[in-house]
């Protein structure tokens, strides 16, 4: 009896041990399923966020050529109405001019801040003092070399040869920025620059062609030196800007960079401009004049903005190029509102500099 009781026993225990392994291989199983599912699902996820990333910095490379382009179609109008200031009182006080400027900078950034419900940070949180001096100083040196070039050369010549600061740029932003060095923006750069000397070869017969007595004619070459050589001087602080605005980006906002730029620069332009008291007190009683000077402040408001833009969302040796344009909106504009010539060399630069922008943005891979 005993032993039958013993034996039904031991063979209960074997049903529960067979039960149990078979439990226990159905749950290991279902965890290796599970492993392997998720798994699946990692690699899965994994792929659509690296599509999603770089579909993400598509997007931003586009929107930074975009901004790019916006930001010289309003330098190309800020050249219109410096040109148009220039032929209205050449003796303007430039100082005044720019502190006009400069403070509806200011403002526009200021009520764009508080628009937008962002916080005014102090200046003192600055902690890249010397960037930001350097964006501070090189923006007011770049637009008084760019409006002194054009009193000497043709809008057109002054955009071509001011066209060495994206070259700059492209050599700066690999040292300074640790940016990856892309030799057909590069490529680019350089076959676009050779389109814009071909502008200023024809910059003696453009002022030759005026009527101009012999005395004007021997001054001709000092006047081309001159205009060309403010306008490398605006490549050069040009380069400087953008590279120092790519450093602020890293502790605030564009908006609020313009705002601080604009505040110190309008005070300090306009404390050099008492200098010249007598024509501080002629040109701000010009209505014209501050009309021009607050129609300048805008424009160049919007070409800052943009250009800040696209300095934030991708790396400037990949949008450098873009800035070519503005030679082309500066030769349109040149010849439809002052009559500057237009010879078939000119032609060929141009071809060399939209074909260059229209392969790379259209057709190019990005890298």
């Amino acid at each position: 009896m005993f032993k039958n009781v013993n034996k039904q026993n031991h063979y209960n225990t074997m049903i529960e041990s067979l039960k149990q392994n078979f439990i226990s291989d159905f749950d290991n199983q279902n965890i290796i399923n599970k492993k392997n599912h998720d798994f699946s699902i990692s690699d899965s996820d994994r792929e659509l966020k690296i599509n999603s990333e770089s579909s993400k910095k598509q997007e931003n490379l586009n929107y930074a050529k975009i901004s790019m382009f916006l930001s010289n179609f309003f330098f190309s109008l800020s050249a219109i109405n410096i040109k148009i200031i220039n032929n209205h009182k050449p003796n303007y006080n430039y100082n005044l001019f720019s502190a006009i400027r400069f403070f509806v900078i200011f403002f526009l950034s200021y009520r764009l801040l508080i628009f937008k419900e962002i916080k005014i940070e102090t200046i003192y949180k600055v902690k890249n003092w010397k960037w930001f001096i350097l964006r501070t100083c090189s923006n007011h040196f770049a637009l008084l070399t760019f409006t002194l070039s054009l009193l000497y050369v043709r809008m057109s010549t002054a955009a071509c040869v001011y066209m060495v600061f994206p070259i700059f740029t492209n050599i700066l932003s690999i040292f300074l920025l640790n940016e990856k060095f892309s030799l057909k923006y590069l490529f680019a750069c350089l076959i676009c620059f050779c389109g814009c000397i071909t502008f200023s070869m024809s910059e003696r017969n453009s002022i030759s062609d005026s009527n101009q007595d012999s005395n004007e004619n021997r001054n001709l070459d000092f006047k081309i030196f001159l205009g060309i050589f403010f306008s490398v001087l605006d490549g050069f602080f040009s380069s400087i800007l953008i590279i120092s605005s790519k450093f602020l980006v890293k502790e605030m906002n564009s908006i609020q960079a313009n705002m601080f730029i604009g505040f110190y620069l309008s005070i300090a332009c306009f404390f050099m401009s008492l200098f010249n008291f007598k024509n501080f007190i002629n040109d701000l009683f010009d209505l014209t004049f501050i009309f021009y000077s607050i129609i300048n402040g805008l424009v160049v408001y919007g070409a800052f903005h943009f250009l800040n833009e696209g300095a934030e969302n991708a790396d400037l040796s990949k949008t450098s190029y873009i800035s070519y344009t503005q030679v082309i909106f500066n030769i349109l504009f040149g010849f439809l509102f002052f009559g500057e010539y237009f010879y078939f060399i000119d032609f060929l630069g141009f071809v060399m500099i939209i074909g260059t922008n229209i392969y790379l943005t259209f057709f190019a891979k990005s890298d």
